[in-house]
């Protein structure tokens, strides 16, 4: 924990209007962790709590906020708006059951199909990943709920209106329910297959929730199927006339009967018989002029083709502006861009490795530290810094005019200590430094991760035009000889270039959503490539039209 007490940092965590102060507790978990999750809610509660109340100066106020608190956050909003997802489908699929078919009995058919499948497959998943066969991540039993229970429902209703069909024939109800499963069986093989093979390719992705998601959610799918073809079936047969409560029907229906009551509103809409025109007016007009039809079809769809091509990058990783404003990382982070910039509530930490940094020599430390923060402030506005932290200014740039080098023999030790690498039994002593960048930008922003590889950018040219020190000048020099980023200061020779060959790595929560957004990208291509390829080798497989399938394949893409 730091507070403003302690003799390095306390400058940097008191507000510049006085008026703030920041408490940075460290976690040695990442951000998005769900292991945060408990020292999270003990820091709340306590925040909370009467204990502290009591103890508190009117008038001051306490928030929480941080990148821990904003990952916490997120994966909260995140179960609750899959968790509202799968209850409006739960209620949407009964209320349109009801409306179209207004038989209770009817409506539970495939809701209890769906049901039995969805635990199935989650109780089935839990024991192959007890034997570490799969690999589950928190919240996913819902995402497999609310697929299963969409793709569920869907099978069992091509069942169901193909056994109307044959009813409405005057088939008996085991004649209904034997054809239409012989007649549909074939057709949700097939849907379900190209699904849960498109959907199995995720496997083949590099993130691991892509992953984990590819395999329960196919699995699920290929149990919905299995219990669409025996369990719906079973129970259109076994309800039997009871499947239409309460228009109790006979053995046999006719035609004109159907499912709803006599001189129903649905019965007289039926009688119009205006969706079967309208269809029947389309396939004509598509049989008769063909050409027409598609490249109408092409000239009306490119346009938005074309924008959603421009615009399909512009995802948003702001975590903050998609969680309620009532939250409390939101709270806490508005709290302290009151006083502080926007990026202090998640700073990014630069470390440069090389072999040849030499930063265990406390002046190369200094020099290297002064020259890259110096580039890095004289590029603050383009770059959104609000403020460069390193050995040369460990207490910020903006506030310290890099009297390290004047100071103090103990100041100057514990500086280079916390910025380079100085261990002695390390394979990385005097091969590290480490620079922090506060950004002025909101952390989880799309703009901090432009401003981050423009950072970096910075970084790698500063590297370029700085050359080491000789060994035998690296000695102590007045602080006040900068090897400053002008372009008419050389700073002391060295025939050594490490711009090309120092790694440039970059930690936080800006660095972490970056990289988030850089593999899930590379896996956006993948998944495009093989599910493509994936579902025309199903396609080639039950058809066996070369033409036909790349047609299908290319009007879907």
């Amino acid at each position: 924990m730091w507070t403003f007490k302690d003799s390095r940092i306390g400058p940097l965590l008191d507000s510049k209007d006085g008026h703030a102060t920041l408490v940075l507790v460290e976690l040695s978990k990442e951000f998005l962790n769900r292991g945060n999750k408990l020292v999270l809610s003990r820091i709340e509660d306590l925040l909370k709590s009467k204990s502290l109340l009591t103890h508190m100066p009117a008038g001051l106020d306490v928030a929480l906020s941080g990148s821990a608190t904003v990952g916490q956050d997120m994966k909260v909003a995140e179960a609750e708006s899959a968790a509202q997802t799968e209850h409006y489908t739960k209620v949407l699929v009964i209320v349109l059951l009801l409306a179209i078919y207004r038989a209770p009995l009817m409506v539970l058919i495939p809701l209890i199909t769906v049901g039995v499948a969805v635990n199935i497959t989650i109780f089935l998943l839990r024991i192959l990943a007890g034997y570490g066969i799969v690999g589950l991540f928190v919240g996913l039993d819902v995402y497999v709920s609310v697929v299963v229970y969409g793709s569920g429902v869907d099978f069992c209703l091509f069942l169901i209106a193909r056994y109307k069909e044959e009813l409405d024939k005057g088939a008996s109800f085991r004649d209904a329910t034997t054809l239409a499963v012989k007649h549909v069986g074939a057709a949700l093989a097939t849907s379900a297959g190209t699904s849960i093979v498109g959907i199995a390719m995720l496997t083949l992705t590099e993130f691991g929730k892509f992953r984990q998601a590819g395999v329960a959610i196919s699995f699920g799918l290929f149990v919905a199927l299995i219990c669409a073809m025996t369990l719906t079936p079973a129970m259109m047969y076994l309800f039997g006339r009871w499947t239409f409560w309460p228009d109790v029907k006979q053995e046999r229906i006719s035609a004109s009967e159907g499912f709803m009551p006599a001189r129903s509103i649905w019965t007289i809409l039926q009688e119009q018989r205006w969706l079967e025109r309208g269809w029947e007016w389309i396939a004509e007009l598509i049989s008769r002029r063909p050409g027409w039809v598609f490249f109408t079809t092409i000239l009306l769809l490119t346009p938005l083709a074309l924008v959603g091509g421009y615009f399909k990058d512009h995802l948003s990783y702001g975590l903050l502006s998609d969680l309620r404003p009532d939250v409390t990382s939101v709270k806490g982070a508005k709290a302290v861009q009151k006083h502080f910039p926007a990026g202090a509530a998640g700073v990014t930490t630069f470390l440069i490795q090389d072999d040849n940094l030499g930063v265990s020599d406390i002046t190369t430390g200094r020099k290297l530290a002064k020259f890259l923060t110096d580039v890095l402030m004289s590029q603050s506005e383009t770059l959104a810094i609000a403020d460069v932290r390193s050995q040369s200014s460990p207490q910020g740039a903006m506030t310290q005019t890099h009297t390290v080098g004047r100071g103090s023999a103990v100041a100057r030790n514990a500086a280079h200590r916390a910025y380079c690498s100085t261990d002695a039994g390390s394979k990385l002593n005097g091969k590290l430094m480490r620079i922090d960048v506060v950004f002025q930008t909101d952390p989880f922003a799309r703009d901090a991760m432009t401003r981050l590889d423009q950072a970096e950018v910075a970084i790698r040219d500063a590297l370029h035009k700085y050359s080491l020190p000789s060994p035998e000048v690296a000695e102590e020099e007045p602080a006040e000889e900068s090897t400053a980023a002008s372009s008419d200061t050389e700073p002391v020779a060295a025939k050594v270039d490490f711009s090309q060959s120092a790694k440039i790595l970059a930690m936080g929560a800006t660095a972490s959503i970056r990289d988030l957004k850089r593999t899930t990208d590379r896996d956006q291509i993948r998944i495009n490539v093989y599910v493509s390829l994936a579902v025309f080798l199903v396609l080639m497989i039950l058809l066996r039209q070369p033409a036909l399938c790349a047609y299908l394949i290319l009007t879907v893409i």
